[in-house]
């Protein structure tokens, strides 16, 4: 919600509403504040416990992950942002807000690399002891180089922990032919075979992962990750309803799903944000 707040004031067509932010930021800052209560061990990153407590919600995470550290970060560093603008531009006192989020965002920053990196990437979680790839571990540093914010993790991070998903869950998964799977051993076979949301290939997910790759500048791995999954949902006649989920045994589910929206990141990465023609009218 934080980003997303942050995210339409920068790149709303009709321009920056400072009106909008200052509507927003007693809500954001009660979100953080609720957030940081599932901070169980006071290490400054919001814990899993190992129920559908996060967008996967059929794969349990346990105690701090990847996937929820990272946005958690880039969160805090939105919030700061909007905290620094809102006091800039209207004279609001956000001082206390930006005191609480900076000494959060230390800390869990100092935490993250220290609880999750292996050295290649990043574990999935501090707590499991699942020995697997995940796909989308880094979509909050994704989101925040998106916006213009700072990284969550190190450029050098990034790019081994790129190329670590690129061949275990793309590249090993069906040679790459269908997308990437969401979770999979670094040697690309599947920690559980009859696993559901680790095999699946996800669109929206997908797209993200793909414009990830562009903004690092790895662009033809980009293409080939969105002509993979393009490929499924046509030659699937799924155009119209395009699912969330696909997978290697010709199945599908839930169509017509709005994280597939995420194809417009691509968009983004490759123009750098450039108005969609026809936006300005509307």
């Amino acid at each position: 919600f934080v980003l997303q707040v942050w995210r339409t004031f920068k790149l709303a067509p009709s321009g920056e509403d400072i009106r909008f932010l200052a509507d927003c930021w007693p809500a954001a800052v009660e979100a953080l504040r609720y957030l940081k209560t599932f901070d169980v061990n006071d290490d400054g990153l919001p814990d899993n416990g190992g129920a559908p407590d996060q967008t996967f919600d059929d794969w349990p995470l346990k105690g701090v992950s990847a996937y929820c550290g990272a946005l958690w970060i880039a969160a805090l560093e939105a919030a700061l942002a909007i905290a620094q603008t809102l006091q800039l531009s209207t004279g609001l006192d956000t001082a206390a807000e930006q005191k609480q989020f900076s000494g959060w965002l230390e800390q869990s920053r100092g935490n993250f690399d220290k609880l999750l990196w292996n050295g290649e990437y990043y574990d999935i979680d501090a707590e499991s002891g699942t020995p697997v790839v995940m796909a989308d571990q880094l979509c909050g540093d994704f989101y925040a180089r998106l916006l213009g914010l700072p990284p969550v993790v190190s450029d050098a991070n990034s790019r081994s922990t790129l190329k670590a998903v690129r061949e275990a869950c793309f590249e090993a998964f069906d040679g790459g032919s269908l997308g990437v799977a969401n979770g999979l051993r670094r040697d690309g076979t599947p920690l559980d075979p009859n696993g559901t949301h680790p095999l699946e290939v996800w669109t929206g997910i997908n797209f993200g992962i793909a414009s990830y790759y562009r903004l690092m500048g790895e662009k033809q791995t980009a293409e080939a990750i969105c002509s993979a999954v393009v490929e499924q949902v046509y030659s699937g006649g799924l155009q119209f309803r395009t699912p969330e989920a696909i997978t290697a045994v010709n199945t599908y589910r839930a169509c017509h799903y709005l994280r597939a929206m995420a194809i417009w990141g691509l968009w983004a990465t490759e123009t750098d944000w450039m108005l969609i023609p026809g936006s300005e009218a509307r």
